[in-house]
């Protein structure tokens, strides 16, 4: 959903003026560098280690995927985990977005924003121009 776009551009828009072909590099490459943190990373899985005890501070048992876990952390439906500071399940990196992903999916979207008000607006000047 990003490639593809990001490649027409560079194609098409990108012959009418330097910047708009090595913007359009920059930005996609951002996005899809932030987005490959954000699915490649883990979001924060718990899992069942075998020195758990239920007689710890503050945690909770998971009656999903029967583990010890912090009070912060929820169980996932899609992914049959518990995982720390659980945000949602996202369907486009398809996993988890967690703790440890938070701040790469945030700059992710930020990224992907930024890239298609470039486009958006390289496309609009480039037709208004011509």
């Amino acid at each position: 959903l990003v490639l593809v776009p990001t490649v027409a551009f560079i194609i098409f828009i990108g012959e009418h003026h330097w910047a708009a072909r090595y913007g359009a590099v920059l930005t996609g490459g951002a996005t899809l560098v932030a987005f490959s943190s954000a699915a490649c990373s883990d979001p924060g899985v718990i899992y069942r280690e075998a020195s758990q005890t239920g007689n710890e501070g503050d945690v909770h048992s998971c009656r999903r995927c029967d583990v010890i876990r912090p009070h912060e952390a929820r169980h996932c439906y899609e992914c049959q985990v518990c995982i720390d500071d659980l945000d949602h399940h996202c369907p486009w990196t398809g996993k988890c977005i967690g703790k440890r992903t938070l701040f790469a999916f945030h700059a992710f979207l930020i990224c992907l924003s930024v890239h298609i008000l470039f486009v958006v607006v390289g496309a609009i000047v480039v037709f208004a121009v011509k």
